[in-house]
């Protein structure tokens, strides 16, 4: 029954016992020549047949299909909304009203939608209506206030972060802190070994000239005194 529709299903829980063909197009404000195509692609489906009483009218008898899709729609209805329940409502929502749109838009197969639209007229969060054969569905207030809370718990809703990659981070940090530490360390050992080596040379380089400066002096005594021995 994957060709089955919202429109088939909607047409189908608006037959009564007392229908008949004649008066079924009053049932789903349609004139007689669109109810009477709606109940062709019933019965072609499977979903209804017909008792022909001449001169009486024509009663509409719905087959175990049909009635089975009926109790399916009704045990749908009472499961709990989920995430594509709320998808739906979200589509609806940007004016998707006609079922080519918003089966084209969510791309699942069309019993699964027209049970799922079911379930959201059953819990009141959507309405429809229908004029010639046309569908057209609606939010109800309840179905926009479902909207409107579901953002706002995701805009206030925060997610713990998992022990492990927060444990993780903080090994992360850690070993970070560590390891500058380390470079650190490093650096300024670095730095006064290099600092000690240019004090080093420095000490050596002073010594040096003291030494150079103190043989230039004993040179220029000695010169002194030998020019003084000649005169």
């Amino acid at each position: 029954m994957d060709n089955i529709n919202f429109l088939d299903l909607i047409a189908l829980t608006r037959i009564k016992p007392e229908t008949s063909v004649e008066k079924f197009g009053s049932e789903i404000n349609s004139s007689f020549f669109d109810s009477s195509n709606i109940l062709g692609t019933l019965k072609q489906k499977g979903l209804i047949d017909f008792t022909v009483n001449f001169p009486e009218q024509n009663k509409i008898i719905i087959t175990d299909i049909g009635k089975k899709l009926i109790d399916d729609a009704n045990s749908k209805a009472e499961t709990e909304f989920d995430l594509l329940d709320l998808e739906i409502l979200k589509q609806l929502s940007v004016a998707k009203r006609h079922l080519t749109d918003l089966s084209s838009t969510l791309n699942i197969i069309s019993s699964d939608l027209a049970l799922r639209l079911y379930k959201l007229l059953k819990q009141n969060f959507i309405s429809y209506t229908i004029h010639n054969a046309n569908i057209e569905l609606m939010l109800t207030e309840s179905g926009f206030m479902k909207i409107k809370s579901s953002q706002q718990q995701a805009a206030t809703e925060i997610k713990p972060e998992p022990i492990e990659n927060t444990q993780l981070a903080n090994n992360i940090l850690n070993n970070t802190k560590n390891n500058s530490n380390n470079n650190s360390n490093k650096i300024y050992a670095e730095f006064e070994q290099k600092l000690q080596k240019t004090e080093l040379i420095n000490k050596k380089i002073i010594l040096i000239a003291i030494i150079v400066i103190a043989l230039i002096v004993v040179l220029f005594i000695l010169f002194k005194i030998n020019i003084l021995n000649k005169i």
